[in-house]
């Protein structure tokens, strides 16, 4: 009899031995997903802001083209962050030198960077287009690679909307932005370009919508976005335009950065 409990006290004593070894595994591996997925916020924080540059940067060019030389400095000033800020990430992150979509996105920049005032300027738009998307398909790998699509917001959405939509909706205010500010550069906006506003004007609307209503914005995100659809209305998609090309580059600028706004304000709010 005694050794019958000796042999259940024994297994009990096993069972929970490994146990706690799991239990410890699991705690272990818990804390190192949690550091990765911090590192991984901190590093989609950076990539977003150098997303931003490349988005203004390719707003002001397009305006140089068609006649604002006084975005010239700013493009210059921009180019400038833009090196430095390419070149202090991929410092801090050294795996990325083997990272196929990182080096196009260098090498083009570096590329486009030397050569935009010399090219057409639907050229430079079209390249400035490509370049962008890129940017945001490295964000959507970077938040795999670092495990970022387990998390869920605090309303139970899944992250992604952040980067999948949110940043979408985001760049297709950028490129309004960047047609926007040519044609108010210009005095006219053509037919062509009419029917592109129309398209990123509907776009913008109908996802912004859908996002909004499950990730509510502020009151400033929303006025900013109304103000800007606003403006498309009653100047450019009119034809005749009667509004200076940094006036509405102010104008869309309010409306974009609200749109990255949202998205840091629910990345930080990840990372805490």
């Amino acid at each position: 009899m005694h050794a019958w409990l000796w042999a259940g006290a024994a297994f009990v004593g096993v069972v929970l031995s490994l146990a706690l070894v799991s239990w410890l595994v699991h705690l272990q591996t818990a804390r190192r997903l949690r550091r990765t997925q911090q590192q991984g916020l901190m590093w989609l924080g950076r990539l977003r802001e150098i997303l931003a540059q490349m988005q203004r940067h390719r707003g002001v060019s397009y305006a140089w083209h068609h006649g604002s030389k006084s975005m010239a400095q700013e493009r210059e000033q921009l180019q400038r962050q833009l090196d430095q800020r390419l070149t202090a990430l991929a410092a801090e992150l050294p795996w990325l030198a083997s990272n196929e979509r990182w080096l196009g996105i260098t090498d083009h920049w570096q590329r486009l960077g030397s050569s935009s005032l010399q090219l057409h300027a639907e050229d430079c738009l079209a390249q400035h287009n490509n370049l962008i998307q890129n940017v945001l398909y490295l964000i959507e790998d970077l938040a795999l690679q670092f495990r970022l699509s387990r998390l869920r917001l605090a309303n139970g959405l899944h992250v992604r909307i952040l980067w999948r939509e949110l940043l979408a909706v985001a760049e297709c205010v950028g490129q309004v932005r960047a047609l926007g500010s040519g044609a108010c550069a210009d005095g006219y906006c053509d037919s062509v370009t009419r029917i592109r506003l129309n398209y990123l004007r509907e776009q913008v609307e109908h996802a912004s919508q859908a996002i909004w209503q499950q990730l509510p914005p502020s009151r400033e995100q929303k006025n900013a976005l109304q103000a800007l659809l606003g403006c498309l209305d009653r100047v450019l998609l009119r034809g005749q335009v009667d509004l200076g090309a940094t006036e509405f580059f102010q104008l869309a600028s309010h409306s974009l950065d609200a749109l990255h706004a949202q998205y840091d304000d629910a990345m930080l709010a990840l990372q805490r």
